[in-house]
This record gives structure tokens, sequence and C-alpha cells, in this order.
């Protein structure tokens, strides 16, 4: 019996090893095209300096309105206004976590260097 109970207990583990998974590594960076009018996320792997470019327009409410972009909790963008632009150049490497927050109309581009 222990024998039996040792080869179940075994194939069990190999059973749970085998439905573990790893997380995914995000993709690496080459470009990335978001777009929206509520809060959006999006995970990616930057090997390099790489470039934020946004837009948005919040004409449509008749008033300033908030956008905030965080990369993994740090603030790129917190602006309100009725709309605006901009580029900006970073150089943190590894896995980011862009945040998009805005009840605008936005676009948000973001492309290596």
């Amino acid at each position: 019996m222990p024998r039996r109970l040792a080869l179940l207990t075994s194939t069990a583990l190999l059973a749970l090893a085998a439905c573990s998974s790893t997380p995914r590594q995000p993709e690496p960076l080459t470009s990335l095209h978001l777009a929206g009018h509520t809060a959006q996320t999006a995970v990616f792997a930057a090997r390099g300096p790489w470039t934020l470019t946004y837009r948005y327009d919040c004409s449509a409410m008749h008033k300033p309105a908030p956008i905030t972009i965080t990369d993994n909790g740090r603030v790129l963008l917190n602006e309100s206004d009725i709309a605006g632009f901009g580029v900006s150049m970073q150089t943190t490497t590894g896995t980011q976590r862009l945040e998009v927050s805005s009840t605008c109309s936005w676009v948000v581009d973001v492309s290596r260097n």
C-alpha cells in the first residue's frame, strides 16, 4: 500500500507541476497604440529607451477634464485641460505597466527609440 500511495502522490505532483504556469513574459516593445474614453492598461517589455506620444480632447464635455498616465505607479502625465498633446522620452527598462485614465477622448502611442 505505501508504494502505491507514493506512486499516486508522485503522479499528482507531476500533474500539478504540469498545470502550473509561470507568468507569461510581456512581449518586447516594437510599438503600441491605445485609444479610448475610459481607463486602459497595457503591459510591455522595454529593452531600451522608448517614447510616449499622447493627445486628448475633452471638447465634447465643454470643460477641462483630467488625464493621467502612469507607468508602474510612476506618474508620466497628470493634466487637466480641454485638449492637449505631447511627447515624453522614457529610459526605464524591463516590464512596463502603462495605465491611462481619462473620460476624454485620448490616444497614446508608444514606440521604442
